[in-house]
């Protein structure tokens, strides 16, 4: 059986940044292939692969978690900080009033300004996924619990 539109796609993959062979990511999910659930430029690469195939591929930001846009750094006054430690690296979550939750990265904080990046952490990199298949079906697998089978419970 190959991978093709429609088709329930097992996956265990390794992500790294192009340029080093630390793995950043990894882990195994299930997928419909043609459905827009992974990266458009990984589902062609996968089209017609087979239960075993390795596949190594390597995608431009463009392609992956997009370019880095200076627009979605921001200075947020550091008074609407419940907890004022603040620090450069920390990986913390804000509520729009619309009630979304965004994830940013904390730049810096000077004086009384916290300096914020949106930017998904793996913007403007190149990225490379090494990608096994590991089952292909027509029906979607039968899983226990409400994850969607991309939990690793299975």
């Amino acid at each position: 059986m190959k991978v093709e539109n429609g088709m329930y796609v097992k996956i265990e993959y390794e992500l790294y940044l192009a340029d080093n062979d630390e793995v950043i990511d990894a882990g195994t999910l299930v997928y419909r292939h043609g459905y827009g659930e992974i990266f458009p430029a990984i589902e062609r690469r996968l089209e017609g692969s087979s239960v075993g195939d390795v596949l190594d591929i390597t995608l431009p930001p463009e392609e992956a978690f997009g370019e880095f846009d200076r627009e979605l750094v921001k200075e947020i006054p550091l008074k609407y900080f419940e907890d004022k430690n603040v620090h450069p690296g920390q990986i913390l979550r804000a509520q729009t009033v619309d009630g979304t939750i965004l994830q940013f990265t904390v730049l810096d904080v000077k004086d009384d300004t916290v300096y914020a990046d949106f930017n998904h952490p793996l913007a403007g990199e190149t990225v490379r996924f090494k990608i096994r298949v590991l089952d292909i079906n027509e029906e979607e697998p039968e899983h226990g619990c409400s994850c969607g089978g991309n939990c690793n419970c299975q």
